[in-house]
């Protein structure tokens, strides 16, 4: 029996169909967590932060298909944002999910000595989840990992098979400075767009950050830091409310440095799996306020002063209802 998590896996969803098939993918999600954490005896909790629930659609609770097994290594929580909330925050139309506030949100909630923000639709596999349960993770260090696009759909099957599977069928891996693409599978096209994207990008970093060799491809997916680098870093900067969400996590991991963390980038045969699906406008560049954000931790080395102001970050003057399965 758990008596307290060693990791707090935080995830922010709510139940739109976002990229298409979202229950689905987010069922695969939910079912790796609890069977590798109690195969591997992993002490942890998954919160789910299900932010501004559409009010024509089952809650989370009930439209996932949550494994019944017994549970010895896991607890799971979710806490709500009602859109009541959602409505207060600037720019509530533009965006219906405030990724980042909402996994702050989470992070106030976790109650782990280490935290690990995830998304919804990820696959963790064994000698990941085996490397966690180990318990060997260090403060003041801040984890990275490389993300695997899997083509989809994915089969029904065990968690065991389906992770044989993303082995199989890797589309594309956000690397460290860079993405590769399997030329079996990915579409010409798509490699193209992406790759350009990805330049453009690569040559943002390069000006803002000449000298900081840091993994930010795909940080939103896999960021993990002792709990009180979280609280110092005031968790993500919640810029989403100024704008869109792009970078915001990229823009997260070089707060940890210049917070004096060092970066541990997680190497194969520990692997992250991500369920590939349709993203609107895929190549949207970085907001006015994140771009001003990243400029002033550049030239500064310090923490974005509007950002360390911020005493209520992740809703910390809200009251919101939680449950637990």
């Amino acid at each position: 029996m758990m008596d307290q998590p060693y990791i707090s896996f935080v995830v922010v969803a709510r139940n739109d169909n976002h990229g298409e098939d979202f229950l689905s993918r987010m069922d695969a999600f939910v079912r790796n967590i609890i069977v590798l954490s109690e195969k591997c005896h992993l002490p942890c909790e998954l919160i789910v932060v299900e932010w501004n629930p559409p009010g024509d659609r089952p809650r989370l609770r009930e439209a996932l298909s949550w494994p019944d097994i017994r549970r010895e290594f896991i607890r799971i929580r979710i806490v709500e944002v009602p859109g009541e909330v959602h409505q207060k925050l600037p720019n509530p139309r533009k965006l219906q999910l405030f990724e980042f506030v909402g996994k702050n949100v989470g992070l106030r909630h976790a109650r782990a000595e280490y935290i690990l923000t995830t998304n919804s639709d990820t696959l963790f596999n064994e000698d990941l989840v085996k490397f966690l349960a180990s318990q060997r993770l260090h403060r003041g260090h801040f984890y990275r990992i490389d993300r695997r696009d899997v083509k989809m759909p994915l089969p029904v099957a065990t968690v065991e098979n389906q992770l044989r599977y993303c082995q199989e069928n890797v589309i594309q891996v956000y690397g460290y400075f860079w993405s590769r693409y399997d030329r079996k599978i990915g579409v010409k096209l798509r490699r193209c767009r992406q790759m350009r994207a990805l330049a453009a990008y690569t040559l943002a970093r390069i000006r803002m950050f000449p000298a900081v060799p840091l993994h930010c491809n795909a940080a939103g997916d896999f960021l993990l830091m002792h709990r009180d680098h979280w609280d110092a870093m005031q968790g993500f900067p919640e810029l989403e409310t100024q704008g869109t969400s792009q970078h915001i996590d990229s823009l997260a991991v070089h707060m940890a440095e210049v917070g004096g963390l060092r970066q541990i980038i997680l190497k194969s045969p520990m692997k992250l799996y991500h369920q590939d699906h349709s993203r609107p406008e895929p190549d949207r560049p970085m907001s006015a306020a994140v771009r001003d954000a990243m400029e002033e931790v550049r030239k500064t080395g310090c923490l974005p002063r509007a950002h360390v102001r911020n005493i209520t970050w992740g809703l910390g003057r809200e009251s919101l209802a939680q449950s637990s399965l």
